[in-house]
């Protein structure tokens, strides 16, 4: 026999003893027919192997196990459905067999990723109450949202065969880790700590794991996983730890009739007495898990059933402190705690006990004994009582000496990779940072403790940017999914608060009123932290382009915040929440922050300066100096990667916005076919525009401060400037000849105007269209007789224009409303243009005649932004609002007709989709092909650093 052969011998093996007694009698029933020898062998084998506690090896056991397993395989066939496929899901590989189902391998033909498939066996499926546990499993895996939570993607049944799609998971399992001995006390505390949170997540929504196991839970090179949901049930949160008795079915007396769920090592004794299990069940089965993590042996070791029966109902682990003598102390109390057999006795929620853990993680250098030599535990908590005692007698003696200031300090704290470095603020009470990061391609909100190593995500804050925290502490408001929104960090629970459709910040005072920007071209709005109605707190003026990034000074009426427009106009302002007149307090490239030393910093030319400021009569005084280099500024929405504490801390991350953007060729499937040109690196890619013969793209690109349009050379990735004036050229699109260029600028009295340049005569730019209001060309007729151009209005927003190239120009609305419209899109025979709109408080694409009348068409279903056509007019593209690129058929007569959109792959263009005003990917003719200006697989990590004790002097 094969090694190979064996080691398939071996994992059914152990797969049959993994089963609990009524699957396990079920599933041999099943396998062996009506064959009562094979079963009575394979029976007797189990129970030997129970027996011994450990694999069978000797050469007679070994033969008879062989030859009972082959024909146990023989009826059970796993990994039958290798090479089948269910809807788009090909199935390549088998992954586990269990007592509930086999998993596999697959990929989602759709997009190209790979997922994992469980199926339900079919000797399950014919029992009516296995099918309903089945299903149960699907719908509280898709009630749970968390990093360390397996997520289920679909669920479908085909042929009889039920199944779950969830997401296909590297690395290995806990129990597989746990054979090479225990972990490292600071990774198993790290492991503890998600595994905890992802308990506390399912709690508060009602659920109960029930078999929390080191088989479920999953180590990755991102954390932990828990998997397997399959025993889980609900129960009803507000009725504290009672039982949801719509979902445990008193009916059929499971629990009554002494039925055990869960693996037996890990069951907690209310389970072993038949009693009703709640919470505190999977508490006591994460002690058990904990205590193997440390330690690498069993919480209740056993050579049989019957005694590990009894050393969980009556028996207490070995003491940690006996196996692991320099574990600390609050640890080994916190994991005996989670083991008590009372359950009144347990910590009673996991919020508590998640608490606990994150306290004792913040100590990291009480974690390092097991790699460095220590002295002995009760000589070393001695010795600091009497430090500790020491230290108090010494402050009493010093009380009245003046004690001197602390020294500066600047250190680093490295975090997830991130797509949006200005995201980013410090408590008030400067202790805790939350920061936007991407983490197995999902962006959200991550929390850091300065006093702690760990950072962890902050579960529904997916695609949130720009957070900033409550007075208090406790919540943080940010924008996501084109609203402002707000979460309690503890509760984790999430409200809605406005629509907020590209969010430039936000503030919120003592008094519970939150101000904040929803727009580029937007004031200041207002609105209550409990929710309600927004008004309008500041209004547009002269040449205002926009409001954004606004704080609160420490008076909590009056508020900084930072205006975007011509010469005379950008700056930092002023104002009050009574509405007094506001005032410029001095001209800048991008918003100001206050620090409690009474300074405002800001940003010139890439180095923070700070000046001396009086909150109570708004004045500056003497001149700016030099506090930091190299901060992180988003010229083009004005924010900065910058944060102040009441408490003095400041924390700022340096580097560029949007760097290492690539230009790269993909299939439908998402498959990466040629990168065209080098990535970014410090330039801004932005918008680029591919010529009608595929030949070249045009695009805007920020260098060394100046914003001009770029022509690159697809073939060869070869880069030339088209203009050359100091203001900001951007937005270029393409004449259907390939000769012209018509782009937006700035260069006349800081209004962006339209212009065209020829691409064979660089620096001959005309004037084409000039109004007093912000105007962007998006796209130009097959023709040649229509510019395409977005135009804001202070009181309108965002409209679609078009404008004559030729004769008199006259410019007229072609989508104008109370709501924003943008980057409209021709159709390729003229008569049709398609757009984005927030009429209906989400971004959806819609269709409508060109140059009208005529009703519109929605076409997306669920949100989307960055529309573009296929060239012969029959399908338009879209990025959905998660950041999947979708496909929708289309027919064009006297009306429209649009298909279903259907997800293609993961853009991985970065940022909130639907806050993003600049198109990210152009469509080859067929529509076969896709050049996306995407960010690398690996966002780019960026260090935050923290400035402590900073007592607001120029740095030496």
């Amino acid at each position: 026999m094969t090694p190979e052969r064996w080691r398939e011998i071996e994992r059914l093996y152990h797969a049959a003893l993994e089963r609990d007694a009524d699957e396990r009698a079920a599933f041999l029933a099943d396998a062996c027919g009506g064959d009562q020898a094979l079963r009575g062998e394979v029976e007797s084998l189990l129970d030997h192997q129970a027996r011994a506690g450990a694999f069978i090896e000797t050469p007679a056991v070994q033969g008879r196990l062989a030859s009972a397993v082959r024909r146990l395989e023989q009826s059970s066939v796993p990994g039958r459905f290798v090479g089948r496929t269910f809807g788009s899901y090909e199935v390549k590989a088998l992954i586990a067999a269990g007592g509930m189902g086999e998993v596999y391998r697959a990929v989602d033909t759709r997009l190209n990723r790979t997922v994992a498939i469980k199926t339900l066996p079919e000797h399950l499926a014919k029992d009516p109450e296995h099918r309903e546990r089945f299903k149960r499993e699907a719908r509280i895996i898709s009630s749970l949202n968390h990093p360390n939570i397996c997520t289920l993607y679909d669920v479908g049944t085909q042929d009889d065969i039920h199944y779950l799609v969830m997401e296909h998971i590297d690395g290995e399992t806990l129990q597989r880790r746990l054979e090479r001995g225990p972990l490292p006390l600071a990774h198993a505390l790290e492991y503890a700590i998600q595994i905890v949170d992802a308990l506390d997540k399912a709690h508060r929504r009602g659920v109960i794991h029930r078999d929390l196991k080191p088989g479920n839970v999953m180590l990755t090179k991102s954390g932990v996983k828990v998997l397997d949901f399959g025993l889980a049930t609900r129960y009803t949160p507000a009725a504290g730890l009672a039982f949801d008795d719509l979902t445990h079915d008193h009916s059929k007396q499971l629990t009554a009739a002494g039925t055990i769920l869960g693996t037996l090592q890990y069951i907690s004794p209310e389970q072993l007495e038949g009693k009703q299990a709640d919470v505190r069940t999977d508490i006591f089965a994460f002690g058990a898990v904990a205590y193997e993590m440390i330690t690498g042996r069993k919480a209740f070791p056993a050579t049989n059933q019957a005694q590990l029966v009894g050393a969980i109902l009556k028996g207490d682990p070995q003491p940690i402190v006996e196996l692991v003598p320099d574990i600390p102390p609050p640890l080994a109390q916190a994991l005996s705690r989670c083991l008590a057999k009372d359950p009144d006795e347990r910590w009673q929620t996991a919020n508590d006990l998640h608490y606990q853990l994150r306290s004792i993680a913040s100590f990291p250098a009480a974690l390092d004994a097991r790699e460095q030599s220590r002295p002995n535990e009760r000589v070393f908590w001695l010795s600091a009582l009497v430090v500790v005692s020491l230290i108090a007698v010494v402050a009493t003696v010093l009380v009245r000496r003046p004690v001197p200031s602390a020294s500066e300090m600047r250190v680093e704290i490295t975090t997830p990779p991130t797509t949006d470095p200005v995201s980013l603020a410090i408590s008030p009470d400067g202790r805790t940072i939350v920061f936007a990061a991407t983490s197995e391609g999902r962006p959200q909100l991550w929390l850091r403790t300065l006093g702690s190593g760990l950072a962890r995500p902050l579960a529904g804050t997916d695609g949130a940017s720009l957070p900033f925290w409550s007075p208090d502490g406790g919540s943080l408001g940010f924008f996501a999914d084109s609203k402002l929104k707000r979460i309690d960090i503890e509760g984790r629970t999430i409200q809605t608060l406005a629509n907020a459709q590209s969010g430039r910040g936000g503030a919120w005072s003592r008094d519970g009123t939150i101000i904040f920007s929803v727009a580029q071209g937007s004031p200041l709005f207002r609105i209550s932290a409990a929710g309600g109605e927004p008004a309008a707190l500041t209004r547009l003026e002269g040449l205002q382009y926009g409001h954004s990034a606004p704080q609160f000074l420490p008076d909590g009426r009056h508020f900084i915040y930072y205006v975007r427009g011509g010469l005379d106009a950008q700056g930092v302002y002023v104002s009050q929440l009574d509405g007094a007149e506001p005032r410029r307090l001095f001209a800048a490239d991008s918003a100001a922050v206050y620090s409690s030393s009474r300074h405002l910093l800001f940003v010139r030319q890439g180095t923070l300066f700070g000046q001396s400021f009086d909150p109570d009569r708004l004045e500056l005084a003497g001149n700016p100096f030099p506090v930091a280099e190299g901060i992180t500024v988003d010229v083009g929405a004005g924010m900065v990667a910058l944060s102040t504490s009441a408490g003095g801390a400041i924390v700022y991350r340096s580097g560029s916005v949007g760097a290492l953007r690539q230009l790269a060729w993909f299939d439908q499937s998402g498959k990466q076919i040629q990168q065209v040109g080098v990535p970014g690196n410090a330039e801004r890619m932005q918008n680029p525009s591919l010529s009608f013969d595929g030949r070249h793209v045009v695009m805007y690109r920020r260098v060394d401060g100046n914003v001009d349009v770029w022509l690159l050379e697809v073939g060869r990735g070869v880069l030339s400037r088209l203009t050359f004036d100091e203001a900001d050229d951007v937005f270029p699109t393409w004449s259907p000849d390939d000769v012209h260029v018509v782009f937006s600028s700035n260069r006349k009295d800081r209004v962006h105007d339209l212009y065209q340049t020829s691409i064979a005569g660089a620096g001959r730019e005309e004037l084409l269209l000039t109004t007093p209001q912000i105007k962007h060309p998006t796209d130009w007729s097959g023709d040649g007789r229509f510019v395409l151009y977005r135009s804001q209005d202070p009181k309108m927003g965002w409209d679609i224009w078009a404008v004559p190239v030729d004769g008199d120009r006259k410019p007229f609305p072609v989508v104008q409303t109370n709501f924003d419209e943008r980057d409209g899109q021709f159709s390729p025979d003229g008569k049709w243009i398609a757009y984005q709109s927030n009429e209906s408080g989400r971004v959806e694409i819609h269709v409508q005649p060109f140059p009208g009348p005529g009703a519109k068409t929605t076409i997306s279903t669920n949100g989307g932004a960055q529309v573009r056509w296929r060239r012969d007019g029959k399908q338009l593209f879209y990025i959905a609002l998660d950041g999947r690129l979708m496909a929708v058929p289309i027919r064009l007569g006297q009306s429209v007709e649009a298909g279903e959109p259907v997800a293609l792959f993961d853009t991985h263009v970065g940022g909130a989709v639907q806050a993003n005003l600049r198109q990210q990917y152009m469509v080859s003719p067929d529509g076969q092909r896709f050049l996306m200006n995407t960010f690398p697989d690996e966002a780019p990590a960026s260090p935050i650093t923290v400035i402590l004790n900073w007592a607001g002097a120029p740095k030496k």
